[in-house]
């Protein structure tokens, strides 16, 4: 999935859903609780429980901590994308697949009534 700026707000995942979400798959997968998880990052495990279940907003500080971390996108994280890698690390063959998809992208609207001479 490519992002697509023309989506509506109404249609657009729910991002602390898909947060909590993703952030529990990367927990199966590993075999871990919230108790590990919030070791392993060093925060309060009532904050992973708060993430967890769509209490608290996750920060921008705390996305990135999490994405480092577990060497996912920020982009898949917060479920713009199903690509779960960052871009560092990707093979040639994966980059060109990705600008291909951008350059079948409709053009952004532009906007009306602003200057930017």
């Amino acid at each position: 999935m490519v992002y697509n700026p023309r989506v509506s707000a109404d249609e657009a995942p729910n991002v602390s859903q898909m947060i909590s979400t993703r952030l529990q798959l990367l927990m199966r997968e590993r075999g871990w609780s919230q108790q590990r998880l919030s070791y392993e990052l060093e925060v309060g495990p009532s904050q992973i429980n708060r993430w967890i279940n769509q209490r608290n907003a996750m920060s921008a500080a705390s996305i990135v901590m999490i994405c480092n971390f577990f060497n996912v996108s920020a982009d898949w994280l917060l479920g713009l994308s199903d690509r779960r890698a960052p871009w560092k690390g990707r093979t040639g063959p994966e980059i060109a697949e990705i600008v291909a998809e951008l350059a079948e992208m409709p053009p952004p609207p532009r906007r009306r009534g602003r200057r930017d001479d």
